[in-house]
């Protein structure tokens, strides 16, 4: 079985099974059963996205409770369950917001890419009012639809995020199921849960990696980055504006970053 993204070369633990009973698993994202994510087509043929783990170290009832997040614009958790194969694992269904992700739609003319950073930062501020950290606000989990001239957020899906900060661990090389990492280091490296300076913090590195092509810590695989989040400030530096508007949430110290709101006012101020 091959870790990545696309079809495996050979035989998906996970692919063609079922997962919480009704929903089929039909093409992995990103293929490891201890954290991977797939898309899968529920009993109506709706489109789903599923993130798989080990089994959940909590009740499958209790992660769902937390991974409920009922804010507009977050698409609707449709299940938590078992997946039905030769190993015992636990899945997370979202239904697949229209449009595409962030991440295939790249590059964003940069007036549209302002635009969904100020629709998702507004986003987050709502959830975090409500005691609520999303988690997942990286360029794989956020949709937009529309032409390159009239494009706009559609919908995230953030819940694989939170669903693989739960999961048991397989073995020591669990590895993390995207190519990049945009979490913060208390996130990465201490396995702390999703919180509102977290999501400031994944939206900042992910619209600065959209705008730029570019990482703002150092490093070329996810490893490095991590670490490197760990000995200094984001920064990509450069002397652009939305690049500087975004280094603030990119501080190690969480306390001093700014609140979503705080980021969706100084993305505004450049509209």
């Amino acid at each position: 079985m091959r870790r990545g993204r696309g079809k495996t070369m050979n035989a998906s633990v996970v692919v063609g099974c079922r997962a919480a009973g009704r929903f089929l698993v039909t093409e992995a994202l990103w293929d490891n059963p201890g954290r991977g994510r797939y898309r899968g087509v529920g009993a109506d043929g709706e489109p789903v996205l599923i993130a798989v783990t080990s089994p959940q170290v909590q009740t499958l009832e209790r992660a769902a409770a937390a991974l409920a997040f009922h804010v507009p614009g977050v698409a609707p958790l449709l299940a938590v369950g078992v997946v039905e194969s030769a190993f015992p694992l636990h899945a997370v269904v979202e239904g697949e917001p229209d449009g595409r992700p962030l991440s295939a739609l790249a590059p964003v003319p940069r007036h549209h890419l302002i635009a969904i950073g100020i629709d998702l930062a507004e986003l987050a501020a709502r959830a975090h009012a409500r005691g609520l950290a999303l988690g997942g606000l990286r360029p794989e989990l956020c949709y937009a639809e529309g032409a390159s001239g009239c494009m706009a957020l559609s919908a995230v899906a953030p819940r694989a995020i939170g669903f693989f900060h739960t999961g048991g661990r397989v073995d020591a090389g669990n590895m993390p199921a995207f190519d990049r990492v945009f979490e913060p280091p208390d996130m990465t490296l201490s396995s702390r849960p999703p919180s509102p300076a977290g999501d400031v913090f994944t939206l900042a590195g992910a619209l600065g990696f959209l705008a730029s092509g570019r990482m703002p810590f150092p490093g070329d695989s996810w490893a490095q980055q991590a670490v490197a989040m760990t000995a200094a400030d984001g920064s990509w530096g450069e002397d652009d504006p939305l690049l500087r508007a975004l280094e603030p949430g990119l501080r190690r110290d969480a306390a001093r970053r700014p609140a979503a709101a705080d980021l969706c006012a100084a993305l505004a101020r450049l509209a």
